[in-house]
Order: structure tokens, then C-alpha cells, then sequence
């Protein structure tokens, strides 16, 4: 009987983080980085080769302030690929001046090739990654069930799922109260979650067969 009202107390505090933390998800919309979030990317082909640190060095003076991603782009690591939020023709003109000032070329605005690309949507984001979690899940799930079938396999299920979603929940949860940026270092944070969820309950288990 104890143990009943014990595990209804433990539901019910899961049920009210859980909501908790995805009403602060949905009332805060998430920020998403440079490379997810609508952008411009700039190539433009130097036919010869440059050190990108002079070329980081006449972005941040164009460009100061804004955040910048800039690589070296081409077949022949000889052109240039910048992307930032936005651009104006004023800073296209001055960074082709700056270009050519310090690599003697000629060239012009129109030899930049402009692309637009919208942002990525937080779901667009989940299609990419959902058939080969969804597989791995279903995998891992099977593997707890079997395992640990002697310590009741709804009860293992239930936990490894209980869990996992109240650790990502309160993970993006702090993600939007903080306003970090989504980026590729945050979607590893979550699936690292997912990994150490799964290695404590694993070693948790483990002991619980052994003693019994």
C-alpha cells in the first residue's frame, strides 16, 4: 500500500514538472543559431589563395557587431563563403573594396553569388533525427523489457520513458528560460541526456538483479 501511494506521489510530481516545464516552452519560443535561423550566405571566388584570418579580420570591420560564419568554399579551397543574418548593398560594396585592397583583385558585387535561406523549424529539425532515434528507442526499450523482465517490464519501460522525456523537458526548459541558441552543440546536450539516463538506470538495474 505504501509503495502504491509511493509511486502515485512520484507520478503526479513527474505530471507537474512536465507541465510546468512545457508551458515555459510554449510560451517562450526557442533561438535558434546563425546556420538554423534565416540567413544569407555570400560565395565569392578569389582564383587565388588568401589567409582567412585577413579575410575574419575585413568581416568583423564590415561587419561588426554581427555574427558571422565564414569559410574558405570551392573544389580548390580558392573562394570564400560568409553567412549572416543580413547584408545591405553598402556592405557588399565595402567588402569587395576591402577584397580587393588587400589581394589586388577586381572584383565587383556582381561577382558575388548571393543565397537566401530560410530558417529551419524546430519540427524540420526533429524529421531529421526521429526514423533513426525512433528505431534506436525501440531497440534500447526492447533490451530494457528483456533485461530486466524480473523487475516487472511495464514498471522498467515505464521508467526508462518517465524519465527521459522529464530530463529533455527540463532540459529545453532551461534552454528557453536562458535563451541558448539551438545549435548542434545543444541537440548533442540532449542526446547525451538520453545516454546518461540510459547508463544510470542500466547501473541502477544491474544492482537490483544482483541482489535479488
Amino acid at each position: 500500500m505504501m509503495e502504491k501511494k509511493s509511486i502515485i506521489k512520484t507520478i503526479f510530481v513527474f505530471a507537474i514538472i512536465l507541465a510546468i516545464g512545457i508551458s515555459i516552452i510554449a510560451m517562450n519560443k526557442f533561438k535558434y543559431s546563425l546556420d538554423y535561423s534565416k540567413n544569407v550566405r555570400l560565395e565569392v571566388y578569389m582564383g587565388k589563395n588568401f589567409e582567412i584570418d585577413d579575410i575574419k579580420s575585413i568581416a568583423n570591420e564590415i561587419f561588426s557587431g554581427k555574427e558571422v560564419i565564414l569559410q574558405k568554399a570551392g573544389a580548390f579551397q580558392d573562394g570564400i563563403s560568409i553567412t549572416l543574418r543580413e547584408i545591405n548593398e553598402e556592405q557588399k560594396e565595402a567588402f569587395v573594396t576591402k577584397l580587393n585592397e588587400k589581394y589586388e583583385t577586381e572584383l565587383t558585387v556582381e561577382d558575388i553569388e548571393v543565397y537566401y535561406n530560410s530558417n529551419v523549424r524546430g519540427r524540420d529539425l526533429i524529421q531529421l533525427y526521429y526514423i533513426v532515434v525512433g528505431i534506436a528507442g525501440v531497440l534500447i526499450l526492447v533490451f530494457f523489457g528483456v533485461r530486466y523482465h524480473s523487475l516487472g517490464t511495464t514498471k522498467v519501460i515505464g521508467a526508462v520513458l518517465g524519465i527521459t522525456l522529464l530530463g529533455e523537458i527540463l532540459y529545453l526548459t532551461l534552454i528557453s528560460i536562458f535563451n541558448v541558441q539551438i545549435n548542434n552543440t545543444t541537440i548533442a546536450s540532449m542526446i547525451a541526456i538520453i545516454l546518461f539516463v540510459f547508463a544510470y538506470l542500466i547501473s541502477n538495474y544491474e544492482k537490483r538483479i544482483k541482489v535479488k
